[in-house]
């Protein structure tokens, strides 16, 4: 199967055991969890080798010396499966460790939390910045493996629930953007430095070919048109915004706007469809309502 991908559901069912090493690991535990109490949290997954000699039956328990053994015993697939289960900043850590493995570039200090899931062609084309935090359940491979480059700049942060599809083009988001809850984004995506995108905003630079009627919808090709956010923009809720656009830095989207128009630097725009309705005066330093006349037909 081409591709690489980490599952987050569990193979067998978590529960308390007995660590059975307490005479062997308390001094490695020691100063880390307060010393082997003889009970760990373990999940129990079994996994078949990749040269099918058998399976391996990994118990990731929460001491920190067990987990990093079990984990380095395995390739770098299944042991995404394994690190998906981990929490707090062990699990984080297990899993770039992994991901870098495969290819992935992953900066310092970024934080993976679980559940995240990873479908690439080709793991190199990952790219997460310096600090950044992606949150629990992103997905980066929404439809199918992503064939283009994803890159999360340094001090970023993605919330909740994304779901990244570079199946036709690249996504790019810049140095300290927020990416809030639950969120689609299909590339060609640009967003800036600096910009406030939130919850339940669908972006997308790719969209269907209704040209030929004849053909069945899903066997025609997938035209793309860039979306492009400049910096410095805030985007508010359950804003969706289609291929072809282009929105000007310091801008602001009201929520529950559909943006079939590019929008200029420093203007509000709002409704469905969106709509300039402010714009910064810099002469007089403040936003300037801008009168429209309803159209009659």
């Amino acid at each position: 199967m081409s591709g690489w991908r980490n599952c987050a559901a569990p193979s067998r069912a978590a529960g308390w055991t007995s660590c059975g090493c307490c005479s062997r690991c308390t001094s490695l535990c020691a100063g880390r969890t307060g010393g082997c109490r003889g009970e760990h949290e373990s999940t129990m997954l079994e996994f078949q080798t990749m040269s099918g000699l058998g399976k391996i039956v990994a118990r990731v328990l929460s001491c920190p010396i067990r987990a990093a053994v079990g984990l380095r015993m395995l390739d770098g697939h299944r042991g995404m499966e394994v690190a998906s289960h981990l929490k707090g900043r062990l699990g984080s850590a297990m899993r770039k460790h992994l991901l870098r493995k495969m290819g992935a570039q992953i900066g310092r200090n970024a934080y993976i939390a679980g559940g995240c899931e990873f479908w690439f062609e080709d793991a190199g084309l990952l790219k997460i910045g310096e600090s950044t935090q992606v949150d629990r359940d992103c997905r980066f491979g929404e439809l199918m493996p992503c064939k283009y480059e994803v890159e999360i700049g340094d001090h970023a942060r993605l919330f909740d629930g994304l779901r990244f599809g570079a199946y036709a083009g690249p996504i790019r988001i810049g140095e300290r953007s927020r990416l809030n809850f639950f969120g689609v984004y299909r590339g060609p995506v640009t967003v800036g430095n600096d910009v406030e995108i939130a919850h339940h905003c669908v972006i997308v630079g790719a969209g269907r070919d209704f040209e030929d009627v004849e053909k069945p919808l899903l066997e025609g090709n997938v035209p793309t048109k860039p979306v492009v956010i400049g910096d410095s923009v805030w985007i508010g809720s359950n804003v969706t915004i289609v291929p072809g656009i282009t929105i000007g830095e310091h801008a602001v989207v009201g929520a529950n706007s559909v943006v079939t128009r590019d929008i200029p630097s420093y203007c509000v725009a709002a409704g469905c469809p969106a709509r300039v309705i402010k714009r910064y005066d810099f002469d007089k330093k403040e936003w300037i309502r801008v009168i429209t006349e309803n159209k009659q037909s």
